[in-house]
């Protein structure tokens, strides 16, 4: 996507994230929403993935990695975390 085309601008996304996480409680809260959301899609598109990889960052986006790394886990399927 180009910028220009962007659905969001960086301020007006931090808002809605900072709205999100006060109506869940706290950003931690946040980010397991997210995990668990991006785990259960990974599911739905792939369905007979037998490991996954899981390439985290830093912030909360890493976070989320971590977190949906943990689900992955959970489900007895081996991962394997790359930190950037």
């Amino acid at each position: 996507m180009q910028p220009d085309r962007a659905l969001y601008d960086v301020a007006a996304l931090r808002a809605l994230e900072q709205r999100a996480a006060r109506a869940l409680g706290d950003d931690f809260a946040l980010m397991q929403r997210a995990g668990e959301s991006a785990w259960r899609d990974l599911l739905a598109r792939w369905p007979a993935a037998q490991r996954s990889v899981v390439v985290c960052g830093p912030g909360n986006n890493g976070g989320d990695g971590y977190l949906l790394a943990a689900h992955a886990a959970r489900s007895g399927r081996p991962v394997r975390v790359v930190r950037l």
